[in-house]
Order: C-alpha cells, then sequence, then structure tokens
C-alpha cells in the first residue's frame, strides 16, 4: 500500500506538467518554442524524420512547406496552383463562327474561348473578351490550339492560317504583326470540308502583374475555317483549348 502511494506521488507532477516548453515562461499544452536572435540557431529543435501539419493551418490552401538554403521552413505555391489556367469552347452544334471576334484590321480576329476549365486566380480571364489579366510578375508558358473545319473546300497550300499571342497590352493587335509575342503560320492542309485543319503555338513570354494577353488568328475568316466540327465528328470543346502556366520570376 505504501509503495502504491509513493508511486502515485512520483506519478502526479509528470501527469500534471506533460506539456513541454524551450525558453518559456510558460510552457503551453503542446511542443512550443521561442528562440530568437543569436541563440536561436544553437538552440533550436533539430528533428529527423518527417514533419507533417494539418492542411488548414497553411494559408492558404493548396501550398507546400520546403527547407531553404538557410533550412528555414517556407511556403510556396503547390504545383497545381502554378497551373493557372485552362479554356475551351462550350459544347455546341451551332455554325461555329461566332469563335472570334471582328476583323480587329488586318484580318487580325482575338479568339473568344468561352470555356474556364480551370482557373487558379477568379475571373482573371474574361469569356466574353478572350482577355487574360495576369495576376503576378515572371515567365508564362502559353499552349493553344484550333481545331477548324474547310467549310469552303478550299484547295491545300494555298490558304494562310496564323494562330498566336499578343505582346502586354495590345489585345486589340493595333499594331498589327508587332502585335504578336510569337505565333506560327503554315498554309492550309485539309483538301475539303471532311478533312479538318488543326493549328496550334506555344511560347514564353515575361509579364508584369495586372498585364493583359489574348490570343489571335490572322488571315483565318471564321465562316471559311469554322469550329463545327462536330460536322466530321470531333467535339469543339475536346479539340480546342488555351493553357496558362506559370513558370517563374
Amino acid at each position: 500500500m505504501k509503495k502504491n502511494i509513493l508511486l502515485g506521488i512520483f506519478l502526479f507532477p509528470l501527469c500534471a506538467y506533460a506539456q513541454v516548453g524551450i525558453n518559456t515562461a510558460t510552457p503551453q499544452a503542446k511542443l512550443h518554442i521561442n528562440n530568437t536572435g543569436v541563440l536561436a540557431q544553437a538552440s533550436a529543435l533539430k528533428i529527423e524524420g518527417e514533419i507533417q501539419v494539418q492542411s488548414s493551418a497553411i494559408t492558404p490552401a493548396y501550398r507546400k512547406l520546403l527547407l531553404n538554403a538557410n533550412k528555414d521552413v517556407v511556403s510556396v505555391p503547390a504545383d497545381a496552383v502554378i497551373f493557372r489556367l485552362l479554356c475551351a469552347f462550350t459544347p455546341s452544334t451551332d455554325a461555329g463562327t461566332a469563335y472570334t471576334t471582328a476583323d480587329l484590321g488586318s484580318e487580325i480576329r482575338r479568339v473568344l474561348f468561352n470555356s474556364v476549365k480551370y482557373e487558379a486566380d477568379a475571373g482573371s480571364f474574361n469569356v466574353a473578351t478572350g482577355i487574360f489579366t495576369v495576376s503576378e510578375t515572371g515567365f508564362f508558358k502559353i499552349e493553344v490550339g484550333l481545331l477548324v473545319r474547310n467549310a469552303n473546300n478550299i484547295a491545300a497550300g494555298t490558304a494562310p492560317m496564323r494562330l498566336g499571342v499578343s505582346v502586354a497590352n495590345e489585345t486589340n493587335f493595333q499594331n498589327g504583326n508587332a502585335s504578336f509575342a510569337f505565333l506560327t503560320q503554315r498554309l492550309n492542309q485539309s483538301t475539303g470540308s471532311s478533312i479538318p485543319d488543326c493549328i496550334q503555338v506555344a511560347g514564353i513570354i515575361y509579364l508584369n502583374a495586372g498585364e493583359q494577353i489574348a490570343v489571335g488568328t490572322r488571315y483565318m475568316d471564321p465562316t471559311a475555317w469554322p469550329i463545327n466540327t462536330e460536322l466530321i465528328n470531333y467535339k469543339r470543346e475536346n479539340v480546342n483549348y488555351l493553357t496558362i502556366t506559370y513558370l517563374t520570376q
């Protein structure tokens, strides 16, 4: 009986003060470290193995924790957030001629992707105008693909087709060729309305936060090159795309 009482006396303080504090006046009910100044590194707690945190403790969401060169834990965007935008066209069986603006001059038209599949920043892409507003400064990789139908049975190798992306803040392509940051251009390959023509472009551009860009075509009258590829069993929502990926500052 006496041994049990003595054992209880010794265990009671351990139960009552089951907190850990390092350089703290009042230990809290968790591992609590308060190291600052020159002693921070010398007296830091060293942990081997994995460190896990609740996702609710990371703000904003979709971020990950890394160790930098100074062995400090830093929060950075997760890979999924670096992917900024995925756009396409909404499913339809219409004439497929309304996917661009009217002629802005020199047969240049802005492409109007009207279906946002993924958007990292709400409202960064305007489906009514086809204009993307950049939310951060750095290098962006932009990829675009269009599949159009040769509605007028234009002979192969006779019609020029251009697809490109504007320089910053020239979404109306007001300076003609100089408004294209990068582009691809070739002659049509299809021989008739039952064979689609696919044109794609990809490039990297440096942009500042707040600047705007857009996708544009040239020489491609939408009545001659509509996107109503459903007539030849290609769904427009699957074969046309715009993707924007943030690379780095």
